[in-house]
């Protein structure tokens, strides 16, 4: 189901780490705007970084909801050039599989040399599991790569 979109970006060139109160993840809705977890950025000044850029772009917390885990992010200049983010919600109550999850979790985030890597996962979508709440929940089709150290969680930082 990820594809290339039609402006030719795949939707894992959207794909950011945010280093605020902790590392996480985020996507870029503009080349200014990233979209990412409040308990990652919680206020204030982070940095961004695409993992093909050798730069940092700083950014400050435009907007946050705690209650939601969720906060829009504005960078100072440019973090990698993308056009604007196609927005859309999920009108259907079946599953959708063959949905594409990146983002930098723990147990994959740094390779041999030191180089942000990022992670991908398959999963289906399950659009009634989290109705109620107002969640989007997933169910990864496999689970992610084991470590010795599991604490925390492998997946910590994938938010």
């Amino acid at each position: 189901m990820s594809t290339t979109s039609p402006s030719g970006t795949h939707p894992s060139d959207r794909t950011v780490v945010v280093s605020g109160v902790l590392q996480g993840s985020g996507v870029l809705l503009t080349d200014l705007l990233i979209l990412t977890c409040a308990h990652v950025v919680k206020t204030g000044t982070v940095h961004v970084a695409h993992p093909d850029s050798p730069d940092r772009a700083r950014a400050t917390v435009a907007w946050i909801d705690y209650r939601l885990d969720v906060a829009l992010l504005q960078a100072i200049e440019p973090v990698w050039p993308i056009p604007p983010v196609r927005l859309g919600i999920v009108d259907t109550r079946q599953a959708i599989p063959g949905c594409e999850i990146t983002g930098f979790p723990r147990v994959q985030r740094y390779g041999r040399d030191q180089r942000l890597e990022a992670d991908q996962y398959t999963a289906t979508v399950l659009p009634t599991a989290g109705r109620v709440r107002d969640l989007l929940v997933c169910d990864l089709d496999g689970p992610p790569a084991a470590r010795p150290d599991d604490e925390p969680a492998a997946l910590s930082g994938l938010s």
